[in-house]
């Protein structure tokens, strides 16, 4: 059986993703770089799943280059 701190962050990871991706989405519609995005994206309300720092800049990367590599933003 799962704990209650793994449960919890099951449940946060997807409102993670989808805060992610609307926070990138929304700097790009803005005409954002993405080094502008990393530098000012967070997403303070889930600073304390793991790694939340060390990975939000890659995270933010991830998802920029998901939106642009697979036109589902103009370039």
């Amino acid at each position: 059986m799962l704990s209650t701190v793994t449960t919890s962050i099951v449940e946060r990871y997807p409102a993670y993703l989808v805060a992610l991706y609307e926070a990138v989405r929304d700097g790009m519609l803005e005409g954002r770089s993405l080094t502008e995005l990393q530098n000012s994206i967070r997403l303070d309300t889930f600073r304390d799943l793991k790694n939340y720092e060390e990975w939000l800049p890659l995270n933010i990367a991830d998802v920029y280059h998901t939106l642009t590599d697979h036109s589902y933003m103009l370039k």
